[in-house]
């Protein structure tokens, strides 16, 4: 009522797709290519962070899934893994044993480090695809440094400075940056 939408579609100058003031079938035509119609499968996807508790923190990864399963008319169920939980090679099993497919997002500092390394050394190991994203992608580096490279120490230097091999290294520029948290 107040053309607070219109006034959104003109900052992001996207008035001329959407067009404004309109009847809003652009609008609806787009959301309806984000919804699962009739799925052809279903797939699982785990997702091994250490935010699982508050989902908004991955509303990025959710949200893509939501529209390639649109696209691929494939219903996508998320199996949340807390990474910090995954100490024990036992409880990779049972997390991952029902999965299709593994997410590591991305991420900072030790906690859960060691729980993401052992998901991606099980997806590795049998055969699940595997997406790592930032920190995600670099734990990968270190699960394969150690367990097919026979680096045993591996490690990135943010978690370990003086790791005998140092697969992943801070960048200059960020070595006095601290508590980044997840406020980048």
């Amino acid at each position: 009522e107040k053309g607070v939408d219109d006034t959104i579609l003109l900052k992001l100058k996207l008035d001329n797709v959407f067009l404004p003031n309109s009847n809003h079938f652009e609008l609806l035509e787009w959301t309806q290519r984000c919804v699962v119609r009739d799925p052809q499968r279903e797939v699982t996807v785990g997702i091994a962070g250490k935010y699982t508790g508050l989902v908004d923190s991955y509303i990025s990864i959710l949200k893509a899934l939501e529209h390639c399963s649109a696209i691929e008319q494939v219903k996508v169920s998320i199996k949340w893994i807390e990474a910090s939980k995954m100490e024990e090679d036992s409880h990779v099993v049972e997390a991952l044993k029902d999965v299709d497919g593994l997410i590591v997002p991305g991420g900072f500092g030790k906690r859960g480090v060691e729980g993401k390394i052992r998901c991606i050394r099980f997806a590795r190991e049998h055969k699940i695809p595997f997406l790592g994203l930032c920190y995600g992608m670099q734990l990968s580096v270190i699960e394969f440094a150690r367990n097919v490279c026979g680096h045993t120490n591996a490690n990135s230097t943010e978690v370990d400075p003086h790791t005998p091999h140092p697969v992943i290294c801070i960048l200059p520029e960020q070595e006095e940056v601290e508590g980044l948290g997840g406020s980048m």
